[in-house]
């Protein structure tokens, strides 16, 4: 009987020990094989980002590489654009400048030109109007010393001759020929010039002037 019991005791502890090892150690292996399993998946997919990342980084630097090309080469398409530009300003500059040069030298030339001309012009118009005054009043046995201070009928060598035989002292005698000279080519001028004279040798105003 004791026997018994102690084989059934036996039997007990046997069939605890097996529940205890299924139930106990077998899922402990089961959970390392899941670690390690799972261990090795997560070096797998860490390996895979390591590869991609480094791929990405190789892609990023050929396009970085790239892009600075294409940088240096539109800055210099650029610097060379504005030479071009900047050499294109100066040359129109210059060519204006040269351009506006010209004109003022030509206009300039014809308006010195056309002056002289105008000049030349009345100096022609009044000798040909006291010439002829002149020649009328001769003609008319007119031609009294007065009348020879007149714009009309100037002789300016007998005017001198009038001044020289005048009482008048040798410094005013030159200033009114001095006076002469200086308006003798403009009528505008030789008529007041004229009655200078008129009055320092005693003639009465001539009619003009006196209205």
């Amino acid at each position: 009987m004791n026997r018994i019991a102690i084989i059934v005791g036996l039997v007990l502890l046997a069939a605890a020990g097996f529940g205890w090892y299924q139930y106990s150690y077998l899922p402990d292996q089961e959970a390392a094989e899941a670690a390690r399993m799972a261990e090795e998946d997560a070096a797998r997919a860490a390996a895979e980002a390591r590869e991609a990342a480094e791929a990405a980084r190789e892609e990023a630097a050929a396009a970085a590489e790239e892009t600075e090309d294409a940088a240096a080469q539109a800055a210099s398409d650029a610097a060379a654009a504005a030479d071009a530009a900047t050499a294109a300003a100066s040359d129109a500059a210059a060519a204006a400048a040269a351009a506006t040069e010209e004109a003022a030298r030509t206009a300039g030339e014809a308006a010195s030109s056309a002056a002289d001309a105008a000049v030349e012009a009345a100096k022609e118009a009044a000798a040909a109007a006291t010439l002829a005054a002149r020649n009328a009043a001769d003609a008319a046995g007119e031609l009294l010393p007065e009348d020879l201070l007149r714009v009309e009928t100037f002789d300016r060598v007998r005017v001198d001759a009038m001044i020289d035989s005048s009482d008048l002292d040798p410094s005013t005698k030159e200033r009114l020929k001095n006076t002469i000279d200086a308006a003798q080519s403009t009528p505008e001028l030789l008529g007041p010039a004229l009655e200078t004279v008129r009055t320092s040798l005693g003639f009465a105003p001539s009619a003009a002037e006196a209205d």
